[in-house]
């Protein structure tokens, strides 16, 4: 069973969330509803999955997310998704820079959605776990620069529907596409 922090200000919807991982019989979920309190909670608990909003209370989400990405952070490799309703592009290159694994907009998924993208995010990092080794940084291909810093790591897989790439090179309403979509070979 994997153990999952929550760290969610809108008690509604952390308590839907919750709810709705825990029936699934896969998650144990503890929740946070500040940053601060989400930061007490990963110093005397180490967890596989933190899903943190940004816009928090006391600390922001980002800020915790630097504090779990400092090299001498027990967290620096939990991995982690924000769970938002802040789409700026801005914010989301940043999180990536900082390390996030991962975002998912609240309003485009329900909380059934979120359960399945987070099993999937899990059946990746098995997946990736049973591949052979990764070349060294010396002979390895550099990502392209579409692709978001974080997805070019091999150790833990990016959750980002293919309509949500954090990257955008229009301006326009339309969905990104993936590069292999632009690229039929």
């Amino acid at each position: 069973m994997k153990t999952i922090l929550l760290v969610e200000d809108d008690f509604h919807i952390q308590e839907i969330y919750r709810t709705t991982f825990i029936k699934t019989g896969n998650y144990t979920v503890e929740t946070a509803s500040d940053g601060q309190e989400a930061l007490v909670k990963l110093g005397s608990h180490i967890y596989d999955l933190i899903l943190l909003d940004i816009m928090l209370p006391k600390v922001t989400g980002i800020d915790v997310l630097r504090a779990m990405r400092a090299p001498t952070s027990p967290t620096k490799d939990t991995p982690i998704i924000l769970i938002t309703n802040l789409g700026q592009e801005d914010i989301i290159k940043e999180a990536f820079k900082i390390g996030a694994d991962g975002y998912l907009i609240k309003a485009q998924f329900t909380p059934l959605d979120i359960v399945r993208e987070v099993d999937a995010f899990f059946q990746q990092m098995k997946e990736m776990q049973n591949q052979p080794a990764v070349p060294s940084a010396e002979t390895a291909v550099p990502a392209p620069a579409s692709i978001p810093v974080a997805a070019a790591t091999p150790s833990v897989p990016v959750v980002q529907p293919p309509y949500q790439q954090p990257v955008s090179q229009s301006s326009s309403s339309q969905p990104a596409t993936t590069p292999a979509a632009e690229n039929p070979q």
